[in-house]
């Protein structure tokens, strides 16, 4: 007895695997764009969060990123001081201000100026130092 060999099963078959890689790129080119747009919402969320607690705790007063003012202009900040200098001053200004020599140089240069104690945590600066980089951005632009 011979087998019927359905002529339309390879066809399908074909279609079908096609299909399948079709989807299987559609999903991967959705996750490669999906994946950038997610970390610049992230970091969208985390600027405008830097950018409440730079207004709110009134770092603009005496602060300006790129043009000057009472205390050191912010522009730059990260490529003048460590990542550990910057979130230890934030955290512990007082103690800074008694101890660091580059801490006590500043106070000095802005006519003894003390920034006032934070109480900032870790996520708080990233999210301040994260605004402070979209505004040095924008100001390159």
């Amino acid at each position: 007895m011979s087998e019927y060999i359905n002529p339309y099963h390879e066809e399908a078959s074909s279609i079908m695997h096609k299909t399948g890689l079709a989807l299987a790129c559609v999903l991967a080119a959705a996750y490669f764009v999906t994946v950038p747009v997610a970390n610049a919402q992230a970091g969208d969320a985390m600027t405008a969060r830097g950018k409440m607690l730079y207004q709110n705790r009134g770092c603009s007063i005496c602060h300006s990123v790129g043009h000057g003012g009472v205390s050191p202009d912010l522009a730059g900040i990260e490529q003048r001081r460590s990542k550990e200098w910057i979130y230890r001053w934030l955290k512990e200004t007082d103690v800074m201000l008694a101890t660091d020599s580059t801490a006590i140089a500043l106070a000095k240069q802005y006519n003894g100026a003390r920034m006032p104690k934070q109480r900032l945590s870790d996520d708080d600066i990233s999210a301040i130092l994260t605004y402070i980089r979209a505004l040095e951005a924008y100001k390159t632009k």
